[in-house]
């Protein structure tokens, strides 16, 4: 590391102009432009007595890049109120977005003089490759909005988006949205209730496009650029796909929202938000033209993009807050929210299943629903895995000797012969969170939690330290709970006992059997319910009279803490992590003490 060195140089410069022109009849234009422009130049150099640069003299690796994004927008607005009662808003606007990116790397081997950090010291050249990208949109929208009187709201908009993602005969999409809503307590029959002090009902449908589910050039046929015997090679990676559109996102809100008792805030809402002509890249079969990449046994599969299906989510959302305590000296608020979120794919093409990875996305299940095998348990007379048996392959597994009968049940000891099953969904039954803001005085203290209940997290980690390898005589990791592995028959146990299996056991630790042993299954789907202390904060402000003889107006103390704590169903699982189940090697996130100080003149 004292040999080596390694600079990275970044430059940005951006810009924005904006001129908004005042028209008779309330029209306004407004013109907008933005211009962001970033390079960075990096250089990395490993030098030729010890570490990647000793074996072919030193090396000097040199990579840069180019960004530039430039927006402009056009919007014409006009406001108008008549007979004091009549609101109307419109707009009109045009957009461009364009992203540009250029890409240059290169490393060369071989340093000629000491101390010469430069391309040009450094003989013989390893490769030199580069690329150029771009990204552009179009958009062209229109909103309308009116209200009556503050009582009755109507609003509406449309929007036409086109991108460089899509062929050009498939390149523009439309989507509009509807929305009204009815302030209630404005109506006579509400006025005089005096224990509701608001009370509003909405409801609204949109539609929102999305082109990122595909890459910038999705659509077409695109090629490796590469060399043989000296001559130009393409190898092609994935068909064209001219046919691909937008993605449509449909989303329907109903809500009811107000405040009763002059004390309790709350709001109650109805959503069904339907993604349909999902962006995928498909993975085509060998037949399709795949290649072997690297070796044979690498396979590069081709692909090709497609709109597959439809997607729903729905659910309810409740938010309560309630002024426990209001008076002179003491106030006590406490909030509480829920999400209810129901995930299923609703259509896809000619309804047939597509696997993937541990999920198989299939009508009327969820795409965060788990598809794998099933752990029977440990069998107590040999301490190995078993799992449900698919009884089309039993004759193969026998062959294998990968099949074990326990009291007249065939089982596998091997997911090559295993039956997948559904196994429970990611997505959790309820999350949200709760706070606490309590005062006294000049004294504030404020609490967060946020929780989630329900729901599956594949602990990968976690399977990992339970499965041990020829490469842990070196030092591997593992997981205390493999000091619980099989070591013995139970006494009193026999091939029929009623217990042979057990279905909470550890099995044998066995670096030459460990992959089945500890396979991908079930066995490490765990509880992604969690409850988290999020934020604690304490604050105090001296009172004003004691400030102004020192001429400052105000003075306060803070002091705080973040993620004072985290309870999961095991010790170091991080089920805020991601979203669909899965999970990495990442810390919980870290615990943060605050102090502060504010004084205002």
């Amino acid at each position: 590391m004292l040999y080596n060195k390694q600079e990275s140089v970044r430059n940005v410069l951006g810009g924005q102009a904006f001129a908004t022109i005042s028209l008779p009849y309330g029209l306004s234009l407004t013109v907008k432009g933005d211009l962001n422009n970033s390079t960075s130049n990096n250089k990395k150099y490993d030098n030729p007595e010890i570490g990647d640069g000793a074996t072919n003299g030193g090396r000097l690796t040199s990579y840069a890049y180019q960004y530039k994004t430039v927006t402009l927008q056009e919007i014409l607005s006009w406001n108008y109120q008549f007979n004091q009662v009549h609101n109307v808003e419109a707009m009109v606007a045009h957009e461009n977005y364009s992203w540009e990116r250029k890409y240059t790397s290169g490393m060369n081997t071989g340093m000629a003089v000491d101390g010469n950090l430069t391309m040009g010291n450094f003989l013989n050249n390893s490769y030199f490759s580069g690329s150029d990208d771009e990204d552009k949109t179009e958009s062209y929208l229109a909103r309308v909005k009116y209200n009556y009187d503050n009582r009755y709201f109507v609003e509406g908009s449309f929007r036409r988006d086109g991108s460089s993602r899509f062929h050009k005969d498939n390149r523009w999409g439309n989507f509009y949205s509807v929305g009204a809503s009815w302030n209630m307590k404005q109506e006579a029959f509400l006025q005089d209730v005096d224990w509701v002090d608001a009370l509003k009902l909405r409801a609204s449908y949109g539609e929102v496009g999305n082109n990122m589910g595909v890459s910038l050039y999705g659509h077409m046929a695109l090629y490796t650029i590469d060399k043989n015997g000296g001559e130009a090679a393409l190898v092609k990676q994935s068909l064209s796909a001219p046919d691909i559109k937008w993605e449509t996102t449909q989303t329907v809100d109903v809500a009811v929202e107000g405040r009763l008792f002059n004390r309790l805030n709350f709001q109650i809402g109805y959503f069904d938000k339907r993604s349909k002509d999902l962006l995928f890249e498909v993975r085509l079969p060998l037949s399709a033209g795949s290649y072997p990449w690297v070796d044979d046994s690498a396979p590069m599969n081709l692909t090709q993009y497609k709109n597959i299906g439809t997607v729903s989510n729905r659910g309810w959302e409740i938010s309560l807050n309630a002024d426990v305590i209001n008076n002179n000296d003491w106030k006590w608020n406490i909030g509480v929210d829920a999400t209810f979120l129901k995930n299923k794919i609703v259509k896809l093409p000619d309804g047939k299943d597509i696997l993937h990875g541990m999920q198989n996305y299939s009508e009327g299940h969820s795409i965060y629903e788990w598809y794998t095998y099933h752990f029977e348990g440990v069998d107590q007379m040999t301490g190995t895995s078993l799992y449900t048996l698919d009884p089309d392959k039993k004759s193969a597994a026998q062959e294998a000797g990968a099949l074990t009968t326990i009291n007249g049940t065939d089982y596998a000891t091997a997911t090559s012969y295993a039956k997948r099953d559904w196994a429970g969904s990611a997505l959790p039954t309820v999350y949200g969170s709760i706070s606490s803001a309590l005062s006294w005085k000049n004294w504030d203290l404020n609490m967060l939690f946020t929780y989630s209940l329900g729901g599956k997290t594949y602990d990968g980690s976690y399977a990992s330290l339970m499965g041990v390898s020829e490469s842990g005589a070196a030092g591997s990791a593992y997981h205390k709970d493999i000091l619980n592995s099989w070591k013995e028959v139970p006494a009193g146990m026999t091939e029929t006992s009623a217990n042979r299996i057990d279905p909470n056991g550890t099995p044998r630790a066995d670096f030459y059997k460990s992959s089945d042993l500890n396979a991908t299954s079930d066995r490490w789907l765990t509880s992604s319910s969690y409850f988290v202390f999020k934020n604690l904060n304490l604050s105090y402000s001296l009172p004003k009279r004691w400030l102004k003889s020192v001429g400052i107006e105000g003075l306060s103390l803070t002091a705080g803490v973040e993620n004072l704590f985290t309870l999961t169903s095991r010790k170091g699982l991080n089920p805020q992590y991601s979203f669909n189940g899965g999970s990495d090697d990442t810390y919980v996130t870290a615990r943060v003490y605050n102090f502060g100080l504010t004084v205002k003149f």
